[in-house]
């Protein structure tokens, strides 16, 4: 890096601390970070065509890979890097006139098949920085309406249905704990939006796609509750609900205690053998009636 102080190269005046060496031309440079993650992304010709080439590093740049964006019969070009965070980053490219992003969650290692943004055909210009892209989508300018204009597009994906694992039965003021899971196809943290159906809901913290999340509920009164999910992205994206039904059924432990303590005292009662007397009963092996 530079300094601009010193209007000096850290080894001296002109001095290059990386080079990417190749025979092909390699134009049109775009660079997208993430703590040690290193993204470069530029276009080349070295097949003939110009293809979407990717240079990466875990470790700050000691050490590099490469990999291919894009190479198809077809030129690509004017590519655009954006990360969003870890390993995860997305690329844009204009192809035949219209603009492409694919995303990668590895690093860079693979990359996903390429999916046109604009609606119209053949509406974007082949030109260096018709398109930029940022973490929540991309703009371009393009003539959809037979003039320039300025568009952008949502590039973002809402987090996929939830899943919920847990008791699907209770008794009534037991705690009872459920697992919350959900995959974002970009990779974004996510965070899990729970009605208990019972006046009472609660909104976890985000946490990293596909990770397990831990919520406990108690339910006080006996009835059949059905647990409602949604989850969100960090962006604000809400993806479908899942719902999750669970029974809290009267506590039988509480109602049997109640029918002993009657019966036991009203045997031992005046009133009781009166009763017993009255409509009959049977002696068990306490010797009482009931």
């Amino acid at each position: 890096m530079k300094d601009d102080f010193t209007n000096m190269w850290p080894d001296g005046p002109g001095g290059i601390l990386y080079e990417i060496e190749s025979s092909a031309n390699n134009i049109k440079p775009t660079i997208a970070a993430d703590n040690d993650n290193i993204m470069i992304i530029y276009e080349t010709d070295e097949a003939g065509n110009q293809d979407i080439i990717y240079y990466y590093s875990s470790n700050s740049g000691s050490s590099w890979d490469v990999s291919t964006v894009v190479n198809t019969g077809d030129d690509e070009i004017s590519p655009d890097a954006v990360s969003l965070g870890g390993l995860n980053a997305r690329c844009t490219f204009i192809k035949n006139g219209d603009l492409h992003y694919s995303n990668t969650d590895d690093g860079g290692i693979t990359w996903s098949t390429s999916i046109k943004v604009n609606d119209v055909d053949n509406s974007v210009p082949m030109e260096y920085r018709a398109a930029e892209v940022c973490e929540l989508g991309t703009t371009w300018m393009g003539d959809q309406n037979g003039n320039f204009d300025i568009y952008f597009d949502l590039l973002n994906n809402p987090p996929g249905a939830p899943i919920i694992t847990g008791p699907s039965s209770g008794k009534p003021l037991q705690e009872l704990t459920f697992v919350f899971n959900a995959v974002d196809p970009d990779g974004d943290d996510v965070r899990f939006i729970i009605d208990w159906d019972d006046g009472n809901s609660d909104m976890t913290k985000y946490i990293a796609s596909e990770s397990d999340k831990s919520v406990s509920h108690i339910w006080d009164i006996e009835d059949t509750y059905t647990i409602t999910v949604k989850v969100e992205d960090e962006y604000g994206l809400v993806g479908p609900e899942t719902t999750f039904t669970v029974t809290i059924p009267r506590n039988k432990g509480i109602k049997q205690t109640i029918q002993n303590f009657l019966a036991n005292h009203l045997n031992l009662s005046p009133l009781g053998r009166t009763f017993k007397k009255t409509f009959g009963g049977t002696n068990n092996d306490h010797g009482y009636y009931v």
